[in-house]
């Protein structure tokens, strides 16, 4: 009766305190194969917290929907406090530096001890001492490095006491004054690679441009991440409420690895924004008795190598960390420093992803020692795209983009319906809610004649991109307009739409009624969730009346194509070739902090300020971009249409502006892609142009606390895309085919 289900175990928690309850999760859950229950890991709970059995269900894998709603049991006997044993082993000490005596009598000093530990200087911080000059050394550097850092993570927001700056002098009582920087990295590359049980990440040393010159003196390169062993709030980073418990710093004198090539279970320091300082040690003996953190330099390549000791499965997204039935620890991408002495200037020029289009590299996201999210040069944050850009995304897109009407909005193909029948010529395309509402639904007799059918419009004519050199299309703005001519089946080809998802209008998907987020509550205050559309399109027509590879023979009407039609044409067959496009992961580890690397194309119709804006309305060209940086912050916004007026739409929005991007109206529903060339998100709408330059506005799909279309591993959502198509395509398998079928890891 019960075998392949899951037992879901929810626990109360018996801790009074405000910090819990804004960053742990209330109620947290496990569940548990039928088959384990006799044996199975408490992950992820803190220690030194007593959690007492609450509700015991039998619900469905994967889905996790009721099966057995209650189990009895008696509840005074269920309960249990967590207590990981520590290994209290010595950790590897990287900077071994023996005491000597430091010959200057500056009268400022506190002490001449060279050998000066966190401890030594959190003690004479809390002291009345009003000196603030210590000895220069490498191991004092390193403590009032790890000093700095504590005191702006917990000691700023838990004392009154204000920061003692201190200074390192050297014997000739010159003060080393210690200079950050941290480059904008492209996304990309903050993100660990987790596979074969670990997890790493590598730098490119080559990009500091005089490093060899400012390692005469110190340099330490910094990984700072989250890493956190216990059950988490969902929450998205870019957000102002979002807090870490516990979160890593190594930091890696440039030296030291220079001449040992690997240092093996290096120090780090643990850091957390509420956690008391007794509590970061004792995480920290916790962390290192469970992992291993090595690096490794092979020529300019840096690479940091996390490796548990334990079976301990690495997550960077919280809910799979959250549901895991075995230990796990949650990883967040890298935030990347340098802090250095030296006279000098250290000249940081980033590299591009290989191969790929950049744009906005040369920012940085310390100012005076501080973390920024300004951009400084908002005017290098974008950049426009021509024939000659031919990378593997700005393939994928120009594949995959395409428009219906002159005056409507733009369409992304996501994938075939069933690829492997050669005679289905339905697809799987996106779009916005309010792109999807302009076409005209099927009347009761079409319905009647197929009920799959949930719109019909022949009052279309579908165009492609028009991808121009940028000489030609920099001198002739009409280059890249595809409103300028009708094709010979301009409005006699009726396009049959069936509805998959709505997630904007809960009358046309009733499913966005059930929609859980990924902290497995239901959606709720509005079912305006997302304005972004799924739907299946028959392109029946084009394969039917024109034949594959012969376009010396394509005729309509006894008429030849010219070659504006053949290219259309030659666009849908090519749609046959293309994978089902897959969501993006990079999503999840948004901040404020990283170059995005991100691509989006479309057909804007109407004129704006852009320098190569056509003039007058009804001009729908092709125009496509690489975002680098967002000039404002990642933000939800109020979202207005005439339709349905305001609303809050929780979804992060990126924003370019029309002195670099010739985007409006038409633009709408245009596909954003990650540097992977994976769907990340929808251009949705954009001020007005009528007192000179504007913002335009891109939502993001799929984050941390949100999974719209997925690709497998939040099952438990049935109202995504993919786990719609999952359900589908079991019901009907001669209708899709089973192209859905991935399970998530935990």
């Amino acid at each position: 009766m019960f075998k392949n289900k899951f037992f879901e175990l929810k626990f109360n928690v018996d801790y009074l305190s405000n910090e819990y309850e804004i960053n742990f999760i209330n109620n947290p859950v496990v569940y548990v194969k039928v088959n384990e229950l006799s044996k199975f890991p408490l992950s992820n709970f803190l220690n030194n917290v007593k959690y007492t059995l609450n509700s015991i269900k039998v619900v469905e894998p994967y889905t996790l929907q009721d099966y057995v709603n209650n189990v009895v049991f008696n509840e005074t006997n269920y309960y249990f406090v967590n207590n990981d044993v520590i290994n209290k082993s010595n950790l590897n000490d990287l900077i071994n530096q023996e005491n000597s005596k430091f010959s200057s009598n500056n009268q400022g000093l506190i002490t001449k001890k060279t050998s000066l530990n966190l401890d030594d200087l959190i003690n004479i911080w809390l002291s009345d001492e009003t000196k603030n000059l210590i000895p220069y050394s490498q191991e004092n550097l390193s403590s009032v490095l790890k000093y700095n850092k504590l005191y702006k993570t917990f000691f700023s927001k838990t004392s009154n006491r204000p920061i003692k700056n201190f200074l390192l002098i050297d014997e000739s009582d010159k003060t080393q004054i210690i200079k950050s920087f941290a480059p904008r990295e492209i996304l990309e590359k903050t993100v660990f690679n987790i596979e074969n049980n670990k997890a790493s990440i590598t730098k490119d040393l080559s990009e500091i441009t005089n490093l060899e010159e400012l390692s005469t003196g110190e340099l330490y390169l910094n990984f700072e991440f989250e890493f956190d062993l216990n059950f988490k709030k969902v929450r998205d980073y870019y957000k102002n409420n979002y807090i870490k418990y516990s979160f890593l710093n190594i930091s890696i004198p440039y030296n030291a690895i220079k001449n040992q090539n690997q240092i093996n279970n290096i120090d780090f320091d643990v850091y957390s924004d509420f956690m008391t300082y007794e509590k970061l040690q004792e995480q920290k003996n916790l962390i290192s008795s469970l992992f291993s953190f090595n690096i490794r330099k092979n020529n300019n390549n840096l690479t940091l190598e996390i490796i548990p000791k334990q079976d301990i499965k690495f997550y960077d997204l919280i809910v799979e960390h959250n549901l895991s039935n075995t230990k796990s620890v949650f990883i967040s991408n890298v935030l990347y420093s340098i802090n250095y002495l030296s006279e000098d200037e250290l000249i940081y020029t980033q590299k591009p992803l290989k191969n790929q289009e950049s744009a906005g590299l040369n920012e940085q996201i310390i100012s005076n020692n501080e973390l920024t999210s300004q951009i400084s040069q908002p005017i290098n944050s974008t950049k426009r795209l021509y024939k000659e850009n031919t990378d593997k995304v700005i393939k994928q897109y120009r594949s995959r983009a395409f428009t219906f009407k002159s005056n409507g909005g733009s369409w992304t193909v996501l994938g075939k319906v069933k690829p492997n029948d050669p005679s289905d010529y339905r697809f799987f395309v996106t779009t916005n809610d309010h792109v999807w509402e302009t076409f005209a639904n099927a009347d009761e007799i079409q319905k009647f004649n197929n009920p799959w059918i949930t719109k019909i419009d022949k009052q279309l004519d579908l165009k492609v991109p028009r991808v121009i050199d940028k000489n030609i299309a920099t001198n002739d703005i009409s280059s890249t307009i595809v409103s300028d001519y009708d094709t010979k089946w301009s409005n006699e080809v009726p396009y049959e739409f069936e509805l998959i998802n709505n997630f904007f209008n809960h009358a046309d998907y009733p499913q966005l009624n059930i929609f859980k987020k990924n902290d497995l509550s239901i959606a709720s205050g509005t079912s305006k969730l997302s304005d972004n559309v799924i739907a299946i399109v028959n392109f029946k027509f084009f394969f039917e009346n024109f034949e594959i590879n012969k376009p010396n023979s394509w005729k309509y009407k006894n008429q030849t194509l010219n070659q504006n039609e053949q290219e259309i044409v030659q666009f849908i067959h090519n749609l046959i070739n293309l994978d089902l496009l897959n969501s993006s992961k990079l999503n999840r580890h948004l901040s404020n902090f990283i170059n995005l690397n991100y691509y989006i194309a479309g057909f804007p119709a109407k004129q704006t300020s852009n320098e190569f804006s056509p003039v007058g309305d009804n001009k729908k060209r092709w125009r496509d971009y690489l975002v680098g940086n967002s000039i404002l912050d990642l933000h939800s916004t109020n979202y207005c249409h005439a339709r349905f007026k305001c609303f809050q739409m929780d979804h992060p929005f990126i924003t370019a502006n029309t002195q670099t991007v010739d985007i409006s109206a038409g633009f709408s529903g245009s596909g954003l892609y990650d540097s992977q060339g994976n769907f990340a998100g929808h251009h949705v709408l954009g001020d007005l142009d009528e007192y000179g330059y504007s913002n335009k506005y891109a939502f993001i799909l799929d984050n941390q606390e949100k999974t719209v279309l997925g690709n497998g591993n939040t099952p438990f959502n049935t109202s995504s895309f993919y786990e719609r198509m999952r359900y589908l395509s079991y019901l009907y398998p001669e209708r899709y085919q089973n192209q859905f079928n991935k399970t998530p890891s935990y």
